[in-house]
């Protein structure tokens, strides 16, 4: 299977990827940061209860797989048990794309966080008011007009930056919360790997190497760790959540393996 193939997709995923660079200014990633993932909604789910959500939702801008979300998560978990890895990784697994309950939680047509819109959830991101690295999918396409260049300090780390906002950096936030309430033991490198999962153009292009600092060359290896069961196992095998994967759950979210949002 060729993955990432952007030159034989639908025009759905060129109109995703065409709204998201025409309203992802920095001032637009910014409002967006205040508006969906400052303020807790204060709603917890189960992890069946958040698969049976994304169940109903199939990402736009995947050009690879037209299953649900749900599918896929499963997909990356399989992925990971088999590979050996610990336990933390296979959980991060499961969840790196929970972010996208941001459809449900937050539905909105006009900010693209609604099922039909996505392209504020979904899609490769970048680093708003930096030049466009040609690594990103449909690189011809613009960012908005207006968008102001940014002069980012050399070395000033990625988490200093803007990036294009997405369930990445919307998960991180709901965790980095759990984090601080206790109800999340997840290792800061699994948060991190969460946050960044959807930059290609640095992970796995080399893109941004002038603001990376350590903890960015750190992060790198576990966010392209994450990245082979995220990408590589993306099939049309289905996998069941069962009693083991719910163990490690309660695990690493000791509030009765809920996750909060």
């Amino acid at each position: 299977m060729v993955y990432r193939n952007y030159n034989d997709c639908s025009s759905s995923v060129l109109q995703c990827y065409e709204q998201q660079r025409i309203h992802h200014s920095v001032e637009f990633v910014q409002h967006l940061i205040r508006k969906y993932a400052t303020t807790p909604y204060e709603r917890a789910f189960s992890v069946p209860d958040i698969l049976a959500l994304l169940d109903t939702l199939v990402d736009v801008s995947d050009p690879d797989l037209a299953l649900p979300n749900s599918k896929h998560a499963m997909q990356a978990a399989e992925a990971a048990t088999k590979a050996g890895e610990p336990d933390w990784m296979v959980v991060t697994a499961l969840i790196h794309d929970f972010g996208k309950m941001l459809c449900f939680l937050a539905p909105s047509d006009d900010d693209g966080t609604s099922p039909t819109t996505q392209w504020s959830v979904v899609g490769d991101t970048f680093v708003c008011g930096h030049a466009l690295p040609s690594s990103l999918p449909f690189p011809t396409l613009k960012v908005k007009a207006h968008d102001s260049h940014v002069e980012y300090p050399p070395n000033c780390g990625l988490r200093n930056t803007t990036i294009a906002f997405g369930h990445d950096e919307f998960m991180y936030r709901a965790l980095r919360r759990m984090v601080d309430l206790g109800q999340c033991t997840l290792p800061t490198q699994a948060l991190d790997a969460i946050r960044f999962h959807s930059l290609y153009a640095w992970h796995t292009h080399g893109a941004y190497g002038e603001l990376e600092d350590s903890v960015d060359v750190a992060t790198k290896p576990v966010v392209l760790k994450l990245n082979q069961y995220d990408l590589y196992s993306k099939s049309n095998k289905v996998y069941e959540y069962g009693p083991e994967l719910e163990r490690l759950i309660v695990k690493f979210f000791p509030n009765g393996g809920l996750l909060s949002f």
